[in-house]
């Protein structure tokens, strides 16, 4: 028996790549026979062979699919074992208009997994979060055959030394704003920049914002620069990839981490910046609360007043911004990559030998109690913070 990790592509750097490198180390270093398949491969810390229709398999062979995305895996016509583990499909509707390729695609994706529930094509299906779980139920994948595992994140790498060079040019020279992810429209870095803009207009004319991912050269790049022109905001340093030393150098400079994306399968950098302690803002949606685990600072609408008050609070409210940080711990403590291979070996293991997974599964369901209280609450808007931090929000709210 072998297992095959399948996906479009394998990138150092990416989230569901890293997921995939340490999957295939931790099936390694557990004495398993594993090979990776992609038809890109864009990192080198595993061995990756080229993908088609025409690798061979046997039938006790478990093929893995890794899938974020539509392409040509052929995945019904391999007479061996599988399973999927599904990362999300950004909607193509946030791309129309921007990258009409990567909306197809994207349909693509959708589509296809679709005809795969009909077909039954899956023994199971994994996914890291209750909303990926719906989105699942969604397409017509039965709730039975689907498990929640862990996303396997190497969360800092105590080896690597931040930047000295990026440490200077950014620190002590107002408060810094970041966000981390690559330039898309669904990540909607637009509504970041306006909400810093109005902080820095209303409490630090000296303030910084720092947006660190790849793709500044799109199309939507392009809109986000005219839009920074248009605002007249300063201090916005945006769309270059960094180094591993730079990012966290990044994290370390950082005050505050702003979120305002709308579709998110995780979010890797809100657990990121809790592991470097820096209070998170982030607009709720998608799997964001469920990430969050109800720490950290859950908005529920888009008002850039508030936001730069709650940037100014947690900014200069010590009080504030410790309860922020020790709830934010917790949450960084449970994705930490030890716990997460455990976790996941012991799901891939169970799976492998056709066990019945319902009293794992249930473990991993943390946080989907936590989303399913926040969405049948009656009054989200004032949920924002709970436990500890609830009698700061109407004073957040309504000062001004």
């Amino acid at each position: 028996m072998r297992i095959l990790l399948v996906s479009e592509s394998i990138n150092d750097g990416d989230g569901m790549g890293n997921h995939i490198i340490s999957m295939y180390n931790m099936f390694k270093e557990n004495g398993y026979d594993v090979k990776a398949y992609a038809v890109y491969n864009n990192q080198k810390e595993i061995p990756v062979s080229k993908f088609g229709p025409n690798i061979k398999v046997k039938k006790d062979d478990i093929m893995i699919l890794h899938y974020g995305i539509g392409f040509d895996c052929y995945i019904d016509k391999f007479d061996c074992r599988r399973i999927l583990e599904y990362h999300n499909i950004t909607p193509p509707e946030f791309f129309y208009g921007y990258d009409e390729m990567l909306a197809m695609s994207c349909q693509r994706g959708y589509d296809d997994l679709k005809k795969w529930s009909k077909e039954k094509v899956f023994e199971k299906i994994v996914c890291v979060s209750q909303y990926n779980r719906q989105d699942l139920i969604e397409l017509g994948f039965a709730e039975k055959d689907i498990v929640l595992g862990k996303l396997l994140m190497p969360l800092g790498n105590p080896n690597i030394e931040a930047d000295k060079k990026y440490l200077e040019e950014h620190k002590n020279k107002g408060t810094n704003v970041l966000f981390v992810g690559r330039i898309s429209p669904h990540k909607k870095q637009e509504d970041v920049i306006q909400a810093f803009a109005q902080y820095q207009n209303d409490y630090d004319n000296n303030a910084n914002l720092l947006i660190v991912g790849g793709g500044f050269n799109s199309d939507y790049g392009r809109y986000l620069k005219s839009y920074i022109d248009l605002l007249g905001v300063k201090n916005v340093t945006i769309g270059k990839r960094l180094s591993d030393e730079e990012l966290i150098a990044a994290y370390d400079v950082a005050d505050v981490f702003l979120c305002m994306s709308e579709h998110e399968g995780f979010c890797i950098p809100l657990i990121e910046a809790m592991g470097r302690e820096i209070p998170v803002v982030a607009y709720s949606a998608a799997s964001i609360m469920n990430t969050m685990q109800g720490e950290g600072v859950l908005l529920q609408e888009k008002n850039p007043r508030l936001i730069a008050r709650w940037i100014h609070e947690l900014v200069q409210n010590k009080e504030l911004r410790i309860k922020i940080i020790e709830g934010q711990n917790k949450v960084y403590s449970n994705n930490r990559i030890e716990v997460a291979k455990e976790y996941d070996l012991r799901l891939f293991k169970e799976l492998v030998n056709g066990i019945d997974f319902d009293d794992v599964a249930l473990e991993a369901c943390v946080d989907g109690r936590i989303y399913d209280a926040i969405l049948n609450s009656s009054d989200n808007n004032t949920k924002q913070l709970e436990f500890d931090k609830k009698e700061y929000i109407n004073e957040i709210k309504y000062k001004d």
